[in-house]
């Protein structure tokens, strides 16, 4: 059994509109949000054994705020190739992963994580709500939960996970929260 969390990168900044995209930061809307959702894995007890992460500045501060909630944390991998990567380019990228990883977080961007996440899904194993939400929206620091029945990635197929879980960021919020959209 193998299990895959596809998350998106956390609200990024656009105060500098001369900065690359590449290199934009975390809003402050961003780096709480980012933090809500790590403390929703750790409770959950959903944490990754690894990480793959797109190199962009939000990527990676998405990632750093979320590992920053759990009481173990996992190695992460830094690869420019998830940056805007496509769904077929996160999945291959996923097929490679080491064997001995069981549970593999990817942190990247839209529309690939949103698209990859309805690739990856058996619509058998999920509502139509669920799916017509995700198909609807995948915001900013939204997560998809898949497993597999599976002993190897590059088993990793098109509509062979079953959700466990889609979580945005107004799921996670509470009325003391600044966390609200």
């Amino acid at each position: 059994m193998k299990r895959l969390t596809l998350l998106r990168h956390a609200k990024s900044s656009w105060a500098d509109t001369d900065m690359r995209d590449f290199d934009r930061p975390l809003n402050k809307r961003g780096c709480q949000a980012a933090i809500k959702v790590g403390q929703y894995l750790e409770k959950n007890v959903l944490q990754p054994d690894h990480i793959h992460c797109s190199s962009a500045q939000r990527t990676r501060e998405t990632a750093a705020r979320v590992i920053s909630a759990f009481s173990q944390r996992p190695s992460v991998e830094l690869h420019e190739g998830l940056y805007l990567a496509s769904p077929s380019a996160i999945i291959a990228h996923c097929k490679g992963t080491l064997e001995s990883i069981d549970h593999l977080m990817v942190i990247g961007h839209n529309p690939g994580i949103q698209d990859a996440t309805l690739t990856l899904t058996d619509a058998t194993t999920a509502t139509a709500q669920e799916i017509g939400s995700i198909a609807a929206k995948f915001p900013t620091a939204a997560l998809a939960c898949l497993d597999f029945d599976i002993d190897e990635w590059n088993c990793l197929r098109r509509q062979g996970g079953q959700l466990m879980g889609y979580v945005t960021p107004k799921d996670l919020k509470d009325p003391e929260s600044p966390f609200d959209e």
